[in-house]
C-alpha cells in the first residue's frame, strides 16, 4: 500500500474510456491515497490539466492516438513540471520501449496485463522518489554511440522513409556521404537491412517527433 500522506493529486492520460475507468477502479483498490483529480484523452488536454492543477503524479498511456504521443507528452511534462512524477504504462514490453520511456523523463514503467501487485509497487516506488523499470528488460547502451550527425540529422529523415538522394538534397551534402552515414549507423546498431534501419529510426523518431 502507498505510504500514508495527504491526497496524492493524480492525472491519468488514456484515450480509451473503458481502460480509463478500469485504471481508476484499480487505483481506488490498491492506493486510495491516490486521488484522480483530472483525466485527459490527448496531450493538449493533459498539458492544460497540469497547468490548472497542482499535480503529484501523472499516469500516461505510451500509445496515445493523437499528437503529441505519450513519449512526447512525457518529455513536455517533465520539462515544464520537473517535480511531477510520471508513470508510463503500455501493452508493449519490449526493452527499447522501456528505454524510450526512461529517456523521455518517466520515473517508472509498467506493462498492461500484469498483476496489481506490480502496479502497486511501481506507484509506491515512484511516489517515494525512486524509479521503477524492470532492469532485466532494459537494453544495454550502444557500444559504439552514434555521432550527432548520424543521430540528429540522418535518422529523423530515414524515419520519414526518405531515399538517400532525397536526404542528400535536404542536407546539402553528397549522396556518397549519406550512404557512408547510413552504413555506419547500421553497423553500430547491428542492423542488417534498410527495413530494419527504418524501423529503428521510427522507433527513435516517431512521425510526430521527426518533423
Amino acid at each position: 500500500m502507498v505510504a500514508h500522506r495527504a491526497q496524492i493529486k493524480t492525472l491519468i492520460v488514456e484515450d480509451h474510456f473503458i481502460a480509463l475507468r478500469g485504471l481508476c477502479d484499480v487505483l481506488k483498490e490498491i492506493a486510495p491515497e491516490v486521488h484522480v483529480v483530472a483525466t485527459a484523452t490527448n496531450g493538449d488536454e493533459a498539458l492544460q490539466a497540469a497547468r490548472n492543477q497542482s499535480l503529484d503524479l501523472a499516469i500516461i498511456d505510451i500509445r496515445l492516438g493523437s499528437r503529441p504521443n505519450g513519449l512526447k507528452l512525457t518529455k513536455d511534462l517533465a520539462a515544464a513540471f520537473p517535480d511531477l512524477k510520471i508513470l508510463m504504462y503500455s501493452a508493449d514490453a519490449t526493452p527499447y520501449r522501456l528505454k524510450d520511456a526512461k529517456e523521455s523523463g518517466a520515473r517508472g514503467y509498467t506493462v498492461k496485463g500484469k498483476d496489481m501487485e506490480e502496479f502497486e509497487q511501481a506507484i509506491t516506488t515512484v511516489l517515494a522518489g525512486g524509479e521503477y523499470f524492470p532492469t532485466q528488460k532494459l537494453p544495454k547502451p550502444d557500444i559504439w554511440p552514434l555521432t550527432k550527425t548520424e543521430d540528429k540529422r540522418i535518422l529523423p529523415l530515414v524515419a520519414k522513409t526518405m531515399r538517400d538522394v532525397t536526404i542528400a538534397k535536404k542536407l546539402g551534402i553528397e549522396m556518397a556521404t549519406v550512404r557512408t552515414h547510413v552504413r555506419n549507423i547500421m553497423s553500430k546498431l547491428s542492423l542488417r537491412s534498410r527495413a530494419a534501419l527504418r524501423r529503428e529510426a521510427r522507433r527513435r523518431y516517431p512521425p510526430d517527433l521527426a518533423e
